[in-house]
């Protein structure tokens, strides 16, 4: 059984509080997605997601979920022989954003974030049996980003950023359900997202 972290709770708590203290002229929700760095180990930091935004004058917030699953299947037709991979993937991410340039339509800002997220990969084999990882990472990181609404319809609104990131996982392994051993990896590199909001 997963086991939920205190960092988990700790940014759930966090989301709500930002979401309960912004105004309703200042809210607003919509979609965020990562655009990674490269390939390896940065598909975590390549992601989509729901994501809740809000400004009190210069000062900004956001809470993002991020949430994906891929399962693959494939049966022999001439044979015995079967397989099935089963991905999933979710995180939780909190950003703080101070604007440095406010126009009635744009804002560029300075921001920074973290984020805490769970994969968990099975795989069973006809021949070879079960294989289990189950991973646990967390980013943060400094970015620069600017936000911009149409004249006609300021209620919504484009966003983009860059940033460097800081990436960290631990993963447990384990063969036939039993452990196989550990593996930590860092990384670290320039991060893209972008984002589209509605008002409420």
């Amino acid at each position: 059984m997963r086991k939920i972290s205190l960092l988990t709770v700790i940014l759930i708590a966090a989301m709500v509080i930002c979401m309960g203290t912004a105004s309703a002229q200042t809210a607003s929700v919509g979609y965020k997605g990562m655009l990674g760095n490269g390939g390896g180990e940065g598909n975590l930091m390549s992601m989509n997601g729901l994501s809740f935004r809000g400004w009190v004058d210069n000062i900004g917030w956001e809470g993002t979920l991020f949430f994906g699953r891929d399962k693959e299947e494939y049966r022999d037709a001439n044979g015995p022989y079967s397989w099935e991979d089963d991905f999933d993937i979710w995180a939780l991410q909190l950003q703080a954003m101070y604007a440095i340039i406010t126009n009635e339509n744009s804002k560029l800002y300075l921001g920074l974030n973290v984020a805490y997220g769970r994969a968990n990969y099975e795989s069973s084999d006809s021949y070879w049996g079960s294989e289990e990882e189950d991973t646990d990472f967390w980013t943060a990181g400094p970015l620069v980003g600017a936000q911009y609404s149409f004249q006609g319809i300021p209620e919504l609104s484009f966003n983009w950023e860059v940033g460097y990131t800081f990436l960290n996982q631990n993963e447990d392994e384990s063969d036939n359900g039993y452990p196989d051993g550990t593996r930590e990896t860092d990384l670290d590199g320039i991060n893209t997202t972008v984002g589209v909001h509605y008002a409420f």
